[in-house]
This record gives structure tokens, C-alpha cells and sequence, in this order.
């Protein structure tokens, strides 16, 4: 590891594992060499490298666009936005885990899993988040915070989004910043709903 400080990856390896992990220490000019002996080297011998002039962060950055601008993409993110307004939950975790990516709810202080999505909807899902609150979708190894406005039936609703990296992948946090117009507006749908008489057919 590059880093001595950071205990994470080794906690997470010996959960995984179930085994002692014993850390070294690694130069981090020593862990790029490596990295680009180990990967970038072997996808250009192997012919599956970027062609020639072109960067290959270049072309990984252009397939997340590509990814996160998909209907389905747009349509299921909208979609764990929209619920979690309704459902007048506090704040959305999107937690990649080694076989699934659990949509979480907090709601009334609780967290609650709402969906799981399979594991290679993480990168789409994250960088449509990403996207949408102008932050760096090249970066995935630091934290980023943004914010969102969204319409919600009409409502403006303010999100904070927060990036973290794990193990598995970001984790995305987006906490709802100022719910009380759209929980008034709701509550008095709710009552009108209540007190109107029923139509006659």
C-alpha cells in the first residue's frame, strides 16, 4: 500500500479473506510503474489498448458519458430520486457491495434497503449522479461533494451529493437538503384526497 495510514483496504481484505493481512509499504512512483507494466502494458500487447494519440482515461471517461446518458440509465436514477421524496427519506445511499448495489432510505432516522441493483449498474448509476451535480467522473479515488436541483412534480428539491470511495467501487450519498415545501404540498394533497367526496359514477 501506498498509503500506511489508511487501515481500510486491509480490514476490508481481511474480512473478505478471512485471513491476516501484514501490510508494506509501497513507493508510490514504485505502485504507478507497476500499474502501468501490469495493465496499460499488457492491454497494448494484447491489442486491447486505445489506438495511438488517444488517452486511455480519454476513452474510459467517454464510456461512462456514454453509459450514464442511457434511457434506462436516466429513467432508473429519476426513479430512486422521485421514490425517496416521496417516501420523505432524509437522505439516498448507494452502496456498491462485491455482488449487488443496495439503494438505501433513511427514513425517520432508520435506514431502509429499498432496491438492490445488479453490480454492473454501479458505474452507470454513479456517474449519472455524478454528472448531474458537475463533479469530476474521472475521479474515483478521492472523495467529491456537489449539489442537485431537481424538479420533483414541480417542486425544486436541493440534494448534497457526497462521493466516497471503497473497496467495491463509489459510494454515493445524496441527502435532501430542504424537503418541508414539497412535505406541505404532499400533506395537503393528502388531506384534500381525504376530505373529497367520492365522484359519482
Amino acid at each position: 500500500m501506498t498509503d500506511p495510514f489508511n487501515d481500510e483496504p486491509l480490514r476490508a481484505l481481511a474480512y473478505l479473506t478471512n485471513l491476516t493481512v501484514t501490510a508494506r509499504i509501497f513507493v508510490p512512483a514504485d505502485f504507478d510503474k507497476a500499474y502501468e507494466t501490469l495493465y496499460v502494458d499488457h492491454a497494448v500487447d494484447s491489442g486491447l489498448g486505445p489506438p495511438d494519440g488517444i488517452d486511455a482515461n480519454e476513452i474510459d471517461v467517454q464510456r461512462l458519458r456514454d453509459m450514464a446518458s442511457e434511457a434506462p440509465t436516466i429513467r432508473l436514477v429519476n426513479q430512486i430520486i422521485y421514490s425517496a421524496v416521496e417516501l420523505r427519506a432524509s437522505d439516498i445511499h448507494i452502496e456498491p457491495n462485491i455482488d449487488q448495489v443496495l439503494v438505501r432510505y433513511r427514513i425517520d432516522g432508520a435506514l431502509r434497503t429499498a432496491q438492490t441493483l445488479a453490480p454492473n449498474l454501479r458505474a452507470a448509476v454513479t456517474s449519472r449522479i455524478k454528472i448531474m451535480s458537475r463533479l469530476d467522473i474521472a475521479e474515483r479515488r478521492l472523495p467529491q461533494d456537489g449539489r442537485i436541483k431537481i424538479a420533483v412534480r414541480g417542486i425544486d428539491i436541493d440534494f448534497r451529493v457526497s462521493t466516497i470511495p471503497t473497496v467495491f467501487g463509489e459510494s454515493v450519498v445524496l441527502r435532501i437538503l430542504d424537503r418541508s415545501a414539497w412535505f406541505s404540498i404532499s400533506r395537503s394533497s393528502a388531506f384534500m384526497t381525504a376530505i373529497s367526496p367520492p365522484s359519482a359514477n
